[in-house]
């Protein structure tokens, strides 16, 4: 019982090998399940100028690193699940985390 049965190798790309041969996103939706930090800490094109809308489902162990990853990078969390979301900031990411950079902020208030 269990064990592995078999190993398959797959092709990985970080977001901003994507960035390469598609169109820049203006939001992007990341459910990576635990993997956010990962995606996110090797993504430094496109957490530059023009700055996307992050919607983020952030992992109870990796939101300290995100939050700072996020926050050291200009951008403003907000927790969507709470009324009038983007009336207040968040301190630390939450399990669903919006992130708007301070550059897009007047687009939303």
């Amino acid at each position: 019982m269990g064990g592995v049965r078999e190993t398959i190798s797959v092709v990985t790309l970080t977001i901003d090998d994507c960035l390469a041969w598609l169109p820049r996103p203006t939001l992007l939706k990341v459910d990576i399940e635990g993997a956010e930090f990962q995606a996110l800490s090797s993504a430094t094109e496109l957490l530059s100028a023009p700055y996307p809308t992050l919607i983020c489902e952030v992992a109870g162990a990796n939101a300290e690193r995100v939050t700072d990853l996020l926050r050291s990078a200009g951008f403003r969390l907000y927790d969507p699940s709470r009324p009038n979301p983007l009336a207040r900031e968040i301190e630390v990411a939450t399990p669903d985390t919006i992130a708007i950079h301070d550059d897009n902020a007047a687009l939303y208030h």
